[in-house]
């Protein structure tokens, strides 16, 4: 321990009684009385005298003048603060006040790198990322990935089998063929364009004992009363109206989303290209294909519903809430549909999954026969018409979804490979004016006050940004 550094041994000892010489004698702290000024880190103005506590062989800039001052002041204000703690806070304490007198006497690179306010970056590897090289690298590289991405979505999209029927209120069945087999499992949806299921009104307007939630809450104004539902539809609709007699005069569940259901009915038929008639293929059990409707819900869906229905043996159902049970215009039939109908598309264009054929369908000729065919989409709500299709299940969705991914895999490829050309072709000083590092030297320490390295060289590192004037005026205003 330094000989001129001494612990107060009174309690009430402040920091100006101690014997730190080193520190005031390079400081220029006069030894008065008083507390020791600051000194300032502004040059006097023309006119003007030294100020007063001002040093005028300390040829170091003001900045760094002033850092060194407010260290200097919080160093004694630790070791006032700790006269009267352990001895191992005290030492720490110590250390700090010889480390700033030791400072302002060699001003070498380590104390210039210990005195830096803004922490210092141990490894300078993420400025690489900046270099004009590493940029149309980058750019390159990513080309390649998304290229690949976009063709590997194409290809598969040009793979999925697809078989699209439409169908309108007056079509009873339609005969088609299979080309290819379609691999188990695969799916049939059904898709009505141009409609605005997504609307807030129509989204907000369901049954609040089926889907009540804390934070969203539901009610079926204009669609609670089933006189309300004929209104709407019932009479445009008259097997939907049949339908809803069981709940009596309430229509449940209500809603605006429960009364614009979708309710068409479909069976497939196997029919040999060679009967003449198609219609000679319905109705015959023999070549009627099973379509399972039992898993097209959400499983979530299921959960909820399972919870506050109550199936009856003969296939109705009852609604049970909290306060009452309600008899439902649901069967166990259109259980499943309806669960899928209640969650609507984020787009103005449905296409909801109808069933599942678990054993694929084979190459061939076919009938699709439709056992209820609602009227009021294309007679009513103008839409052209209504669509079936069947297609192969995949990971990636369906076949516009895979094409649409590829097209943006490709798009974006074009651009990265765009940016690449641009960065490689770019001359250095237009680089330079975008940010853009055309070359870089390492940065491993920073440069100590005067700009010299210890060796005596200059050094080749960028300079480091220090605190303005005004800054560091107020920051010895507080340590004062």
């Amino acid at each position: 321990m330094p000989s001129n550094l001494r612990l107060p041994r009174t309690h009430n000892a402040s920091a100006s009684n101690l014997g730190v010489s080193s520190m005031s004698s390079a400081s220029g702290m006069r030894q008065t009385g008083k507390s020791p000024r600051s000194p300032s880190p502004f040059p006097a103005e023309a006119g003007e005298g030294p100020r007063e506590g001002a040093n005028s062989s300390d040829q170091r800039p003001p900045n760094e003048r002033a850092l060194v001052t407010v260290l200097s002041s919080e160093s004694s204000g630790t070791l006032h603060n700790l006269s009267t703690g352990s001895r191992s806070s005290s030492r720490n304490a110590l250390g700090q006040a010889e480390f700033v007198s030791d400072c302002e006497v060699r001003q070498s690179r380590n104390c210039w790198d210990r005195l830096v306010q803004q922490e210092r970056v141990s490894s300078n590897r993420p400025l690489w990322f900046y270099q004009k090289s590493t940029q149309w690298k980058l750019a390159g590289f990513c080309s390649i990935i998304f290229f690949a991405m976009g063709f590997f979505m194409l290809t598969t999209a040009g793979k999925l089998i697809e078989v699209t029927l439409s169908y309108n209120a007056s079509s009873v069945f339609t005969r088609f063929v299979v080309e290819s087999d379609l691999q188990a499992p695969a799916l049939m949806w059904y898709q009505l364009p141009h409609i605005n299921l997504n609307n807030k009104l129509i989204v907000s307007s369901k049954d609040d004992i089926l889907f009540s939630s804390t934070f969203i809450p539901y009610k079926c104004d204009g669609a609670e009363t089933r006189d309300e539902m004929m209104y709407r539809r019932g009479y445009a609709d008259p097997e939907f109206a049949n339908m809803t007699k069981r709940s009596g005069n309430i229509f449940s569940p209500c809603g605006l989303m429960a009364a614009a259901m979708f309710t068409d009915r479909y069976a497939l038929y196997s029919c040999p290209s060679t009967t003449t008639d198609p219609a000679d293929c319905v109705g015959d059990a023999s070549l009627r294909i099973y379509l399972n409707q039992s898993a097209v819900a959400h499983e979530a869906d299921k959960v909820i519903f399972e919870k506050r229905i109550d199936m009856k043996p003969d296939g109705s159902i009852d609604i049970v809430g909290s306060k009452e049970t309600r008899k439902s215009w649901l069967r166990a039939d259109n259980l499943m549909h309806f669960q899928v109908w209640s969650r609507p598309p984020p787009a103005m264009h449905v296409r909801n999954l109808w069933a599942v054929l678990d054993d694929g369908l084979a190459a061939g000729s076919y009938v699709l026969h439709y056992e209820h065919n609602s009227p009021i989409w294309t007679e009513n709500y103008d839409i052209p018409e209504k669509t079936i299709i069947l297609a192969e299940g995949s990971y990636f969705g369906s076949r516009n979804a895979c094409y649409m991914v590829g097209v943006s895999g490709i798009c974006i490829a074009l651009v990265e490979l765009v940016m690449m050309c641009l960065l490689v072709a770019i001359p250095a000083h237009v680089a330079q004016s975008l940010g853009i590092t055309t070359q870089f030297s390492g940065i491993s320490n920073v440069d100590p006050p005067g700009g010299s390295s210890p060796s005596g060289g200059t050094s080749s590192d960028p300079p480091v940004s220090r605190p303005s004037s005004s800054g560091v005026k107020r920051a010895s205003d507080r340590s004062e």
